[in-house]
């Protein structure tokens, strides 16, 4: 359960409580992914769960992307199983101690050989890249409700992937869908419809690399 604040500038604040008692046991979940399956998405809320589905990605070939909004410290191979690891930025401070996305990821990046990245919000995606920090602007937009906008990007990241999308080009399709949730109120509800970000994408210029 979740208590949400949202200030005048769209920016949000989110207190959350996990209750204690939920069942963290993996024992119920399938031993195979169900066919059709392109890519898997998990988070760090059940990180054992993820991990377990994370495994089955690899074993058949497809992405397995870690929407790490807080550092995933009790599952110590997570980051690992996963193909592709996207941190809030609070999720990659909380993990090297960095504030600065750039440090973080230098931190991370020279001990891992997962594709890695931090969100920030209108300062845009920074990711490593063959040693380096690369950052692809936002799409500036007037926000109104950031809620939802890691959410939205995570997921759009790891259809973009699932339909064969390099990571440049899963980027980008994910940072407008991001960019378009900001424009609304509200969490899910606020989320776009593929057509809306297919043509929000097809007006706008490219994603600048700085």
């Amino acid at each position: 359960m979740s208590a949400i604040l949202v200030d005048r500038a769209g920016e949000r604040l989110i207190v959350s409580y996990a209750d204690p008692e939920l069942p963290w046991s993996t024992d119920h979940l399938p031993d195979a992914l169900p066919a059709g399956v392109e890519a898997v998405l998990g988070d760090t809320r059940w990180q054992t769960g993820s991990a377990h589905f994370f495994r089955l990605a690899r074993a058949a070939g497809i992405p397995a992307v870690l929407d790490a909004d807080r550092a995933p410290k009790e599952v110590s191979d997570l980051m690992e199983l996963a193909t592709h690891v996207a941190f809030s930025r609070q999720g990659a401070r909380d993990l090297t101690g960095e504030e600065d996305p750039s440090s973080a990821l230098r931190r991370m990046g020279i001990r891992s050989s997962t594709w890695l990245a931090v969100t920030h919000g209108p300062e845009g995606v920074f990711h490593w890249r063959a040693g380096e920090v690369v950052r692809r602007r936002a799409f500036p937009v007037r926000a109104v409700d950031t809620l939802g906008a890691g959410d939205t990007w995570h997921g759009a990241f790891a259809v973009a992937l699932a339909e064969g999308a390099s990571e440049n080009e899963a980027v980008r399709f994910a940072s407008a869908a991001a960019a378009l949730k900001c424009t609304q109120f509200g969490g899910r509800d606020g989320a776009p419809w593929r057509k809306e970000v297919d043509r929000f994408l097809a007006d706008a210029p490219a994603q600048d690399e700085g």
